[in-house]
C-alpha cells in the first residue's frame, strides 16, 4: 500500500538548504551556444552562480528560491504575480514526484511571498490543502477589483483521467492570496465532460472576456510519456468564469500538428491593438502561433514562428511599455528534455510577427541531478525551463525550474536585455 504523503512544509518553512544538501555539483565543462567550454573559461560578462548551478550575466541577483532534499526533491512550473496590494507571490508544485500516471498523493502546491520587490522572501506556506496530486498555480487578476483567480488542473480521483488530465479547477482569493476558496470545478458548455491540462497562463481581453489555453492527452501510442497525441484548445468565458466555451469546438476538433499529431501548452497573451496571440509547443523544432482579432472567438490556422525551440513550453510576456513582447526560448534544435539546458531572450515590437536575434540569458552549469522520482533524467543535462516572468517598473522578476528539482529567482533590469550576448558574440 502506498505510504501516506507527509508534507514537509512545516519542517522546511523558512529553511534554506545548501547546494551539498541538495546534491548540486558543478560540471567541469558545459556547452553554451553550441560551443563546449571549461567551467573556468566563461564568455565575457558571464559568471557562475555555484549555489544554483547556473551560468548567467555577472552582477545580477540570482538565487535558488525553492529546493527540498530527497525524497521531496521534485518541483516544476513556478507561476508568479504581483498581488493587488503589491506583494510578489510565487507558487510551484513540489513533493515526491510528478502526477503523471498516479492517483495517490505525491505532491502539493507551495507559496513564497516577498513584500520588498523580491529582495527577501518568506515561505514556503500551504495556500490550500488538497488530498490528491496537483500541478500548477495559474493566476489571473481581473481588471477593476482585488480578487486573484487561480486556474489549475484538478486531479480529484473522481475526475482524473490517467495519465495526466482532469477538470478545470478554479480557486479565488479576496485577501491578497493569503487564503483561498475551495476549488470549483467547471466544464465548457459545449463539451461538459471535457478533461484537459490547465497550467499555461491565459489573459483577459479588452472586453473583459477570459481566455485560457488547455490541451488533451490521448493514450500514449507506444507507452512512453513523449509518444502522445495532444490537441490544443482555447477556453473562453464572457462571465468571469461562470460558464465557458471550448474552441475551436468540442473534442476532437482541437488543433494539432502533423505528422506528430501534437500541439499543446498554448500560452495566450493580449498583444495589444485588439490582437490576441497564442504560442504553442510542438515537436517540429519551433514555436507555432495562432492569432485572434475578434476577442478570442475565432483563431487563425497554426503557423510556425522563427523561434527555435524544442518540444518545450512557450514562455512569453509583455514588457513595461505594454507593447514589446519578450520570449524565452531554448534556442537549440533537437529532442525534448535534452535541449532544455539554456535560456535565450528574443524581443518583438510588432505583436510577435518578427523577433530579434536571440541573446543568451542563462544556462545550466550543474552535473545531472535528477529527482529521485525521475531516474530517467539522470544522464541528461539539467533543464532550465517552465519559466515565468513578472514585470514591474522596468525590472524583470524571472522564475524557472532547474533540473525539475529547484525553483530559481533572477532579477534583471529590462535595460540589460539588448546588451546580452548573441551567439556570435559568445563564440
Amino acid at each position: 500500500m502506498q505510504e501516506a504523503y507527509h508534507s514537509p512544509i512545516l519542517d522546511y518553512a523558512d529553511r534554506t538548504f545548501s547546494a551539498a544538501e541538495l546534491g548540486i555539483a558543478l560540471a567541469t565543462t558545459l556547452v553554451i551556444g553550441g560551443q563546449p567550454r571549461a567551467i573556468d573559461d566563461l564568455p565575457p560578462g558571464c559568471a557562475i552562480y555555484a549555489d544554483a548551478g547556473i551560468v548567467a550575466p555577472a552582477g545580477v541577483d540570482l538565487r535558488r528560491l525553492h529546493g527540498w532534499p530527497r525524497p521531496f526533491d521534485f518541483s516544476e512550473a513556478p507561476r508568479a504575480c504581483f498581488t493587488p496590494n503589491g506583494d510578489l507571490l510565487m507558487m510551484c508544485v513540489t513533493g515526491r514526484g510528478h502526477q503523471w500516471g498516479r492517483t495517490q498523493k505525491f505532491n502539493e502546491i507551495v507559496a513564497y511571498r516577498s513584500s520588498d520587490n523580491g529582495a527577501t522572501w518568506s515561505g514556503p506556506t500551504a495556500p490550500w490543502v488538497a488530498d490528491y496530486c496537483e500541478h500548477a498555480f495559474n493566476p489571473l487578476i481581473p481588471r477593476g477589483g482585488k480578487r486573484i483567480v487561480a486556474f489549475m488542473t484538478d486531479f480529484h480521483p473522481d475526475f482524473i483521467r490517467l495519465p495526466h488530465t482532469g477538470m478545470l479547477g478554479i480557486r479565488t482569493s479576496e485577501d491578497d492570496g493569503l487564503s483561498w476558496s475551495d476549488v470549483r470545478r467547471v466544464s465548457p458548455a459545449n463539451d461538459p465532460d471535457m478533461r484537459g491540462v490547465y497550467h499555461m497562463q491565459g489573459c483577459e481581453t479588452d472586453s473583459g472576456a477570459w481566455l485560457l489555453g488547455t490541451y488533451t492527452i490521448a493514450t500514449p501510442r507506444t507507452g512512453g510519456p513523449m509518444e502522445r497525441i495532444d490537441h490544443q484548445y482555447v477556453l473562453r468565458s464572457e462571465d468571469r468564469g461562470e460558464s465557458w466555451q471550448l474552441l475551436p469546438g468540442p473534442r476532437p476538433s482541437g488543433w494539432r500538428l502533423e505528422p506528430w499529431q501534437r500541439m499543446l501548452e498554448g500560452r495566450i497573451l493580449n498583444a495589444g491593438g485588439g490582437e490576441y496571440l497564442m504560442l504553442t509547443r510542438t515537436p517540429e523544432g519551433h514555436l507555432w502561433q495562432l492569432r485572434s482579432s475578434d476577442d478570442g472567438r475565432s483563431w487563425s490556422d497554426p503557423a510556425p514562428t522563427p523561434l527555435v525551440h524544442p518540444d518545450s513550453p512557450p514562455m512569453v510576456w509583455l514588457l513595461s511599455d505594454g507593447e514589446t513582447l519578450l520570449t524565452l526560448i531554448h534556442n537549440k534544435p533537437g529532442g525534448n528534455l535534452q535541449s532544455r539546458d539554456e535560456l535565450w531572450s528574443s524581443l518583438s515590437r510588432d505583436r510577435g510577427r518578427t523577433w530579434s536575434e536571440p541573446r543568451f540569458l542563462l544556462a545550466n552549469a550543474a552535473r545531472p541531478c535528477a529527482p529521485e522520482s525521475m531516474p530517467f533524467l539522470a544522464t541528461q543535462p539539467p533543464e532550465v525551463c517552465y519559466a515565468d516572468v513578472v514585470v514591474r517598473d522596468g525590472l524583470l522578476h524571472i522564475f524557472y525550474n532547474h533540473a525539475k528539482r529547484h525553483v530559481h529567482y533572477l532579477r534583471l533590469p529590462e535595460s540589460r536585455l539588448p546588451a546580452l550576448p548573441t551567439r556570435a558574440e559568445l563564440t
